[in-house]
């Protein structure tokens, strides 16, 4: 199904709902709070502050401080900082939710989108609980992945593929933001180098004209 312009209003219309589904969770945001999430509160008053500009998250060697950077860039919209904190990995579970219609409907069409879309903001209470909590970028991991996901699939995944120079760059720029992250992202190259590996013996012989 090629994307059209319903497709993408369609996105940014989930895109909001998945907000507007998640605002209750934010608005209640203190009764969920992890020690983990303080340390973000923490780093992302700092960078507020100008004191610290941390890389990765306080006290480890990796997951990158991305969440602490957009909690503390959103902190002066709302008056009360769990607002933010709560507000900040929602964005991505926004984003997450209008990547992935995309790309379903890009994959099955609108109606795999759709559903595809509705199983995110209906989801278990485990995962609307994770859609909001700034606990080192799990759920950042997870929109970066649907993004390489349908990037792939876009750019690469095709046997004539021919990927710019400009693609190539932005994939492995979202490959090394995924991997800064946490390195969790592997979850979602582990498909993609499969997939080439499968796909390049058959790339080769299409080209050699042999199959169509």
């Amino acid at each position: 199904h090629r994307l059209d312009r319903i497709d993408w209003l369609v996105a940014i219309a989930m895109f909001v709902g998945a907000l507007v589904v998640r605002w209750p969770l934010i608005e209640r945001g203190q009764t969920l709070l992890h020690s983990d999430e303080a340390i973000v509160g923490i780093m992302a008053q700092d960078i507020s502050a100008g004191r610290h500009y941390p890389i990765y998250f306080y006290g480890q060697r990796y997951m990158g401080a991305l969440e602490a950077y957009v909690v503390a860039a959103v902190a002066p919209i709302f008056g009360e900082p769990m607002h933010a904190l709560r507000f900040a990995p929602a964005l991505f579970f926004a984003m997450m939710t209008a990547v992935q219609y995309l790309m379903l409907t890009r994959w099955f069409g609108r109606h795999g989108g759709l559903v595809g879309a509705a199983s995110l903001l209906a989801a278990s209470p485990m995962m609307a609980q994770w859609s909001v909590s700034a606990r080192g970028g799990y759920i950042e991991v997870m929109a970066v992945g649907t993004l390489l996901l349908f990037a792939y699939g876009e750019w690469f995944a095709a046997r004539s593929a021919s990927p710019s120079r400009g693609q190539r760059f932005t994939f492995g720029l979202l490959i090394g933001l995924g991997l800064w992250i946490n390195p969790s992202i592997v979850i979602f190259l582990a498909p993609i180098a499969l997939h080439q590996l499968l796909n390049r013996p058959l790339a080769r012989v299409a080209r050699l004209g042999i199959v169509n």
